[in-house]
């Protein structure tokens, strides 16, 4: 299993080839309104495994990522995917890999760890 934290946008900013609009030589260039990048972001935790996307974890709106909720909340919704999805190895001969990022790297997270596979 591979995963990460990443910010998503709540939309899709406009791209520069979905403004365009067609004028005569003598109408006047249009306005363009230029909005903020985003009108929110939300930070989301994705896991995947070779086979394709396992979970998407999504964190309160004003939370942080810490150890705590990587291990209480995250991990645990992964895991019961991942044993949802190998039904016959459920969590078995598994590799998981992350950054080094200081909630995987946390004691309570290695903890975790070692007391759900070993």
């Amino acid at each position: 299993i591979t995963g990460d934290e990443s910010w998503f946008y709540h939309y899709d900013p406009e791209l520069k080839e979905q403004s365009k609009v067609w004028m005569s030589t003598t109408d006047p260039r249009p306005t363009k309104i230029h909005r903020t990048k985003s009108a929110g972001t939300r930070m989301v935790a994705i896991f995947f495994l070779k086979s394709g996307l396992i979970k998407s974890v999504p964190l309160e709106t004003g939370a942080t990522v810490n150890a705590s909720w990587y291990v209480n909340t995250c991990l645990p919704q992964v895991f019961k995917a991942v044993s949802e999805r190998r039904e016959t190895r459920g969590l078995r001969c598994l590799i998981f890999h992350d950054d080094n990022a200081r909630p995987h790297r946390a004691r309570i997270t290695n903890g975790f760890f070692c007391w759900k596979i070993m």
